[in-house]
């Protein structure tokens, strides 16, 4: 396993560490109305700023995809947490119900499973193509460096519905 010099790397990290350090103080007051959605949020980002912040820094091919991975369970988590505490936040009348929760994951956890199964259908991606740019900003995604060997899947048919439920306020 072989590192490299990146400063969206280190940027990642000490961001890593900050919201570690939330997740901590939000565990300690976890009995306290509203917390657990924050809570939540914070741990799935700390854990997809870390898996960013390890897959920047390393050049191995297989690290990278496997940082990937582990990141994928925050990532589709943070918009729920985020909605959960927006309805707290907001001091609704109503709690959400179970069946309400239940079906907020239910996008998420198909996406993960077939995320987990991909090699069987190839409904989420396909393979991996190297980024290539001149700078910071690459085909529109955060790229550390031309040489630093980021990753952009090929997308197939899942993904699109996927991160359309996502970014319409998950699914609502």
């Amino acid at each position: 396993m072989s590192w490299q010099y990146s400063p969206l790397a280190v940027i990642l990290a000490i961001a890593t560490v900050f919201l570690g350090l939330f997740t901590h103080f939000a565990w300690k007051r976890r009995h306290a109305p509203g917390i657990i959605p924050i809570l939540v949020l914070f741990a799935a980002a700390t854990i997809w700023s870390a898996a960013s912040a390890v897959s920047l820094a390393n050049t191995d091919l297989a690290i990278t995809i496997s940082m990937g991975w582990l990141a994928y369970p925050a990532i589709v988590t943070i918009p729920i947490a985020y909605l959960l505490f927006a309805l707290w936040y907001t001091e609704q009348e109503n709690r959400p119900s179970r069946l309400f929760l239940a079906l907020l994951f239910v996008i998420p956890v198909l996406s993960i499973c077939l995320l987990v199964t991909n090699d069987l259908h190839h409904l989420f991606y396909t393979g991996f193509l190297p980024l290539r740019g001149r700078g910071i900003l690459s085909s529109g995604l955060l790229s550390a460096a031309p040489s630093s060997g980021s990753l952009r899947p090929t997308r197939l048919s899942f993904f699109f519905p996927h991160s359309s439920s996502l970014f319409s306020g998950t699914g609502r």
